[in-house]
């Protein structure tokens, strides 16, 4: 018999003691109807509770994100159904205008309803919103001041608001100053060409001396020690070049005109400078082709000879003419960074429309795609080319940009690079000075008024089809990052549906007005199809989004809760084991007690 160590008082102690650790979690498990209240209760399960509690939760909130883009799709289309009805009521209008039977004053009556008619659509465009914003993209045309809409920040600047078609008032004028960058137009390489010969026989002795330089002014001319600084002598020797005929005389210099050839004799040493005509604005204006000074020996054998031969500029396109102004429109990026961001630019661009009957378009469009151009850059840029047709799209990835002045350069340099972007007359430029302000230029012979072409603040696709550049909506249609739906909000001002004009004082007048508006008619509806097919599209996303939140949120119940009657089984169980523990606990420690009666 022992008294130091009751074994059978201790066993009863730790089973006791885990029968009790048993029945208070089963108790906090029916308190909480939880199966697992802390990651001990079962690490893996927990774990994979928690992704589906996140995927639940997100699910349901995505669901009600749509259920907000379905409420904007309805606000839209609401608003559109009343254009709709009055874009009718303007049909209607002009269609009864068109008759000849109205008077004057009938047709100024009709001209009235139409004018309120236009003052409510401009009205429901720019004053519907949905949660503060506007329901619509707007343009340059109808956009309210200080608003942040940045679609016209690529507008091609026209003073006095001159229309696409008219001609571009703004004028730049191109001379050989070195400060000016064309995308067609770099600066013009001369060569220059010194050669022996051996009078007895005309041949070539040595190897010729060849050089060239690009320049904005035109090299000297140096031959058998004599230099002949044409550039210095340039105004008095274009007007010789122009001249009837008869002598001219330059810094001394006196040249004989034949044709396009001016010729001076100095001695054994004649030196011939060839020019050639541009047409320009009713004149022509002439620039220098080649030069050239040989010496001759008594008996008039040739000893040597310099050849200066102007090169064209590089790149494709008409050669910039001095003194002549170009008409022009241009671009500025100089509030990039302050007024807008370089994402405001992203599927912005602009387009030329070639007015040479050939259908083409030249287009500049920005992307954000940092993989998607390599090989390629122009000024540290990354683009790439399409064309079709004869088109050609220019995308060029501003992914990097930290100025306006390196999107001007890159856009001169990838159109420079083209295989046809500069095909035809359509030309960019700009100026070191200005280096923000991108120039749009037509470098044509013929620019009266409508005939030259146009530049238009969209860009086109490779075969000339506009490219939309109406805001978007990012609807979070689920529980993970970055799967939104992106609804187009449809772009909408008098101007784009061309109703901003409906002159109805006569028949033809009446009838142009009817096409406009039948036109507008067709445009709204396929805006309203499109909100309809979106909100189509959304209403599937949320009974997806309703239906996996609901099984998501089953499976995380078969891990995480609680399965009461089994708990409560167990629960009974072991309440039954902690007083029967309890018990003989009482008793082994009754069992030492027995020792003493040895003693007595």
């Amino acid at each position: 018999m022992l008294i130091q160590h009751n074994q059978q008082a201790l066993f009863a102690q730790n089973r006791l003691r885990a029968t009790t650790g048993q029945r208070a979690k089963a108790s906090e498990k029916l308190s909480t109807g939880y199966r697992i209240n802390r990651a001990a209760d079962d690490a893996a399960g927990l774990q994979i509770s928690e992704k589906l509690r996140w995927q639940v939760r997100g699910l349901d909130r995505a669901s009600e994100n749509i259920s907000d883009g379905l409420s904007y799709i309805q606000v839209a289309d609401g608003a559109l159904e009343e254009v709709h009805a009055m874009l009718q009521r303007m049909n209607e209008l002009c269609t009864q205008a068109a008759n000849d039977t109205n008077t004057a004053a009938d047709r100024n009556a009709i001209q009235a309803e139409i004018s309120q008619l236009q003052e409510a659509t401009e009205s429901i465009f720019t004053d519907t919103k949905f949660n503060t914003f506007h329901v619509f993209t707007l343009d340059e045309t109808n956009a309210p001041p200080g608003s942040s809409i940045h679609k016209g920040l690529l507008n091609v600047i026209e003073p006095a608001n001159i229309t696409q078609q008219g001609n571009l008032a703004n004028t730049v004028t191109f001379d050989n100053a070195a400060d000016w960058v064309s995308s067609g137009n770099r600066l013009p390489q001369y060569n220059t060409i010194e050669t022996a010969y051996d009078p007895a026989t005309g041949n070539v002795v040595g190897t010729p001396t060849t050089s060239s330089a690009n320049s904005n002014t035109i090299p000297d001319l140096t031959h058998n020690g004599v230099t002949y600084s044409l550039q210095a002598n340039w105004t008095t020797l274009i007007n010789a070049a122009s001249s009837s005929g008869g002598t001219v005389t330059a810094n001394g210099i006196t040249y004989t005109r034949s044709g396009n050839t001016l010729t001076y004799q100095n001695g054994n040493d004649t030196v011939e400078l060839r020019f050639a005509s541009n047409y320009w604005q009713g004149q022509y204006y002439y620039h220098l082709t080649s030069a050239t000074a040989t010496t001759t020996d008594a008996s008039g054998n040739k000893v040597a000879d310099t050849a200066l031969t102007y090169q064209n500029y590089e790149g494709s396109g008409a050669s910039f003419v001095q003194g002549v102004t170009y008409p022009a429109s241009y671009i500025d990026f100089s509030g990039l960074g302050t007024n807008y961001q370089v994402d405001d630019l992203i599927d912005l661009g602009f387009a030329s429309t070639c007015s040479h009957g050939c259908g083409c378009y030249y287009s500049i469009k920005f992307v954000d795609d940092s993989t998607g151009f390599p090989g390629t850059t122009a000024n540290g840029l990354k683009y790439k080319e399409t064309s079709q047709g004869g088109s050609y799209l220019i995308e060029i990835d501003i992914s990097n940009v930290t100025s306006g002045s390196q999107i001007v350069a890159a856009m001169v340099d990838a159109a420079t690079k083209s295989g046809g972007f500069d095909g035809h007359w359509e030309q960019l430029a700009y100026n070191v000075n200005q280096p923000d302000r991108m120039y749009l230029y037509e470098d044509t012979p013929s620019i009266a008024s409508g005939s030259q072409s146009t530049w238009e603040p969209k860009p086109r696709s490779a075969a000339g089809e506009l490219v939309s550049i109406e805001e978007e909506i990012h609807i979070q249609s689920s529980a993970l990052a970055h799967t939104a739906i992106i609804i187009l909000k449809p772009a909408m001002s008098n101007a784009l549906l061309k109703i901003n004009d409906l002159p109805v004082n006569s028949y033809t007048a009446a009838g142009h007005s009817m096409q406009a508006v039948q036109d507008a008619i067709a445009y709204v509806s396929s805006k309203r199809s499109y909100l309809g097919a979106m909100q189509n599209r959304l209403e599937h996303a949320r009974s997806i989004d309703d239906s996996s939140a609901e099984n998501s949120q089953s499976a995380e119940s078969r891990i995480r809760d609680a399965d009461i009657a089994k708990e409560m089984i167990l629960y009974s169980a072991l309440n039954i084991l902690q007083q029967a523990g309890e018990s003989m606990l009482a008793q082994a420690n009754q069992n030492p007690q027995s020792v003493l009666s040895l003693f007595s």
